[in-house]
């Protein structure tokens, strides 16, 4: 009997290379993948995408998509490590364009670095025209960097060197939702980009003078951030508040962030209950800068300001294939029930579920769901009710936003929502074979209730400029709310009066 010996160039296209690089006491280990395990994974993943994606070719089309595969598969390196073949990977995905098809930060070197201590940049900062500027400074002993200021550089990269590479890091076609998104991940972007470590060195503008000065200021650590181990997950934390102006004669109700559907209902309750009994006829609901993935959000809301009959969606489209079936068998009974215990249409709910389920593998099944009246039959206002919104306004906070505008609820003023008012979601994940990469592919799309898609946010009814000084100043909307209330209630009352007139004749 023969033996067979391998040669190890075998190997090598087998399983990757490990290479070893001594740095004083300790090793530290690179794992190198050969070029056939990056192209498997490369496969992987463009076939998932065509299997689940139910319009994969909504905002890149199919030649342009395959053209751009057969390029990158061509090129790809005779091998690479996980974070190599991450950066190579990622322009190709966003190339897409749908914000929720991606691939993810490897969440080992995210965990390790947490673990160890690591920390990030410390500010929250506001993109206008592509000028950065500081929101907040999360250093409570620090003065030298303060709201306003307009940041320049950061460890001597330039602030339009870092926005051009956070963009090739970020999916959507359209500038403004890109602009959005790296505003809310810029300290986690600037870690995956740069493995920039505290201390930070800030070259900032100061206010009203053109002279740049440099600061050094310390990390701060990933749960100030909202940063979890799970690239793409978020940390909530309870941030609600509301407050009454007799003297202006409205009520304003904020909702930054919450940890549960369960601490929401208990605040609005709260919040509107003592608002009734103050007797103003007026509301602002602020969900600036709100996160949440909470499709029972809206109906907690709405419950509050009106009576009228709405929908999510005009429509749900969903694309059934082997893949999303294996994954529901595992976890949908639990989802399904718990999304069916915060929101009012219970019946789309299952269908949606029901379409990935029992479809025809590769082909998309449509459901239009039916006007539902608020829970309890809703409530009505005095007086008007406005929704405030901006580029942080994500996810459940911008369908939030297409209701009330679709459905004339009420008037939505701020600026544009940081995602799209019809869009892709409800994820399937999966693990690329070699690599280890996660990646995540929306196997629905929701149609917002005018049925238009214009492939932008919520564009909101009155913009609010807040250009210059006025761009940090989180007071100033809600000034601007307040005259447009006097504005409008002056309106009506002549409308009102000439409409008497008119019937008099």
């Amino acid at each position: 009997m023969k033996t067979k010996i391998f040669p190890p160039v075998f190997f090598l296209l087998l399983f990757p290379v490990l290479l070893i690089a001594q740095s004083g006491d300790s090793a530290v280990v690179e794992r190198y993948y050969p070029k056939i395990a990056l192209r498997e994974d490369l496969n992987t993943f463009v076939g998932s995408f065509r299997s689940v994606h139910p319009k994969p070719y909504w905002y890149t089309s199919a030649e342009e998509f395959d053209t751009t595969f057969r390029v990158f598969a061509a090129n790809l390196p005779d091998s690479a490590t996980v974070m190599e073949f991450y950066s190579l990977l990622l322009p190709f995905v966003n190339l897409i364009g749908d914000e929720n098809t991606r691939v993810l930060f490897p969440r080992s070197l995210l965990a390790d670095y947490r673990a160890k201590g690591g920390t990030f940049f410390p500010m929250k900062v506001r993109i206008v025209e592509n000028e950065v500027f500081v929101k907040e400074n999360l250093l409570p002993d620090d003065t030298t960097v303060r709201t306003g200021m307009k940041i320049a550089a950061i460890n001597g990269v330039g602030i339009k060197r870092l926005l051009k590479k956070f963009n090739e890091m970020v999916p959507a076609t359209k500038a403004s939702l890109r602009m959005a998104e790296i505003a809310e991940n810029f300290s986690l972007l600037l870690w995956s980009a740069y493995q920039f470590e505290g201390p930070y060195d800030v070259s900032v503008t100061l206010p009203r003078e053109g002279m740049v000065d440099t600061y050094r200021v310390d990390g701060v650590p990933a749960e100030k951030l909202g940063i979890s181990s799970h690239p793409g997950e978020k940390i909530h934390t309870n941030d609600l508040e509301y407050a009454v102006d007799l003297q202006r004669n409205f009520a304003t109700v904020t909702i930054r962030d919450y940890v549960s559907h369960r601490d929401l209902k208990a605040f609005l309750a709260k919040a509107f209950g003592h608002i009734k009994s103050t007797g103003v006829p007026h509301v602002v609901i602020d969900v600036r800068d709100l996160d949440v993935q909470d499709e029972g959000l809206p109906d907690a809301v709405l419950q509050y300001v009106t009576r009228k009959p709405y929908r999510h969606y005009a429509a749900i489209e969903a694309k059934s294939s082997p893949l999303t079936k294996k994954f529901y068998r595992k976890t949908y009974r639990a989802e399904m029930r718990a999304e069916k215990r915060v929101v009012r249409d219970k019946r789309a709910v299952r269908k949606a579920y029901k379409m990935v389920r029992k479809g025809l593998d590769y082909a998309n099944t449509y459901y239009a769901p039916e006007l539902k009246r608020p829970f309890g039959r809703g409530t009505k206002l005095d007086g008007e009710f406005y929704l405030l919104v901006n580029e942080g306004s994500r996810n459940s906070a911008t369908v939030l936003a297409a209701i009330v505008q679709d459905h004339k609820l009420g008037l939505v003023i701020g600026n544009e929502t940081g995602s799209r008012a019809s869009r892709f979601k409800k994820s399937y994940p999966f693990t690329l074979p070699h690599t280890g990469l996660e990646c995540q592919l929306p196997h629905r799309y929701y149609l917002r209730p005018s049925s238009f898609d214009s492939g932008f946010g919520v564009l909101p009814d009155y913009v609010i400029d807040q250009g210059g000084e006025k761009q940090v100043d989180r007071e100033y909307p809600l000034t601007f709310a307040a005259e447009l209330f006097k504005r409008r209630e002056v309106y009506r009352q002549r409308r009102e009066a000439f409409e008497k007139r008119t019937r008099g004749r």
